[in-house]
Order: structure tokens, then sequence, then C-alpha cells
């Protein structure tokens, strides 16, 4: 699996950019085990843009996207913990793949 995690300033917020590639028994395995992504939302800017906070989404969802997931945040902090919370979660789920 290949994850890549940045932070990019739009204006006075804080976007986190996540993109994960899996590889194709990576894929086939979340057919049986799709983890849910989750983030803290505390800090999450909303506007007419993005009138609802979403907190979560599945693996298969985030690696679908050609984009990946984007969310921004009103600080810098809070973007970048949500990096490492998210950053966690993928690699945790990478090594329980690993070790099957």
């Amino acid at each position: 699996m290949e994850i890549k995690l940045g932070i990019e300033r739009e204006g006075d917020w804080w976007a986190l950019v996540v993109s994960v590639c899996l590889s194709k028994p990576e894929s086939s395995l979340l057919f049986q085990n799709d983890p849910l992504i989750s983030w803290p939302t505390d800090d999450v800017a909303c506007d007419e843009r993005c009138p609802v906070v979403r907190g979560c989404m599945y693996l298969s969802e985030v690696a679908g996207r050609s984009d990946g997931l984007r969310v921004v945040f009103t600080g810098e902090e809070p973007a970048r913990r949500a990096g490492l919370i998210i950053g966690h979660q993928l690699t945790s789920w990478g090594k329980g793949i690993e070790s099957a």
C-alpha cells in the first residue's frame, strides 16, 4: 500500500490531502474487511462548499478517489493531527494484512 499525506494552505484554512494506492491483493481484501478511516471533526472548516462535516470514510472510497481524500481544517495544527491519526490507521491496517 502506498500512502501519501500532505498539508496545503488554502487562504485562512489548511487542507489535509490523503491518497492511497492499493495493490490488487490489498484491494481484494477490502471485500472481506473494508476499514472505516476516521478523523477528528472539531476543527473541520464548514461552508457552502461543504455544508455537512464528515468524520469518516471507508478505505475503499479513499483509495477509489482519483484526487484522494481532502479535509479542510480551520488551522494547521488540527490538519497535522488528523494526518497523524489517519496515517496511523492506514499503516495499522497495512501491517495487519502483511501478518495475515
